[in-house]
């Protein structure tokens, strides 16, 4: 349920208008952090569901670029999205950064105690240290 209404509201432009209006300083980087912390919930969601083949960092890391490629072309069907292919491809690669944290979240309330987790601890920093390296190198700019 929360894959489908997040799904609906990342094709809705209104929404985007709503939650971070044009005119918002910084509108851009608040949409990424919004988008990175909705993977997360979903892959929290997905680590503690029932679906025994998609649990794992990296089970739900896959599965959440999955669904955000799937927003990218929604968001070009849907609303005519004119953003370019690096703008896409960095949405899509913050399904996985995001997927991958919220996984994370979501195995250390069950085995904190692993110490396989400090090597996934390691990896998601490095994935959002180059997210946030892509970040600039994609939009450049800040409003």
């Amino acid at each position: 349920m929360a894959a489908a209404c997040l799904y609906a509201i990342s094709v809705s432009g209104r929404a985007y208008n709503l939650t971070t209006p044009v005119t918002m300083p910084h509108h851009e980087l608040a949409r990424k952090i919004y988008a990175v912390l909705a993977f997360a919930l979903l892959g929290f969601a997905l680590e503690r569901s029932n679906l025994r083949r998609l649990h794992g960092v990296l089970a739900a890391a896959g599965a959440l670029t999955a669904y955000s490629y799937a927003i990218e072309l929604g968001q070009i069907v849907f609303k005519h999205s004119t953003e370019t292919f690096a703008e896409h491809a960095f949405d899509v690669a913050s399904g996985l950064a995001g997927g991958a944290l919220g996984a994370f979240a979501a195995l250390l309330f069950t085995a904190p105690a692993m110490r396989a987790r400090r090597i996934e601890a390691i990896a998601i920093a490095g994935v959002f240290a180059v997210l946030a390296w892509a970040f600039t190198a994609t939009y450049g700019r800040l409003d």
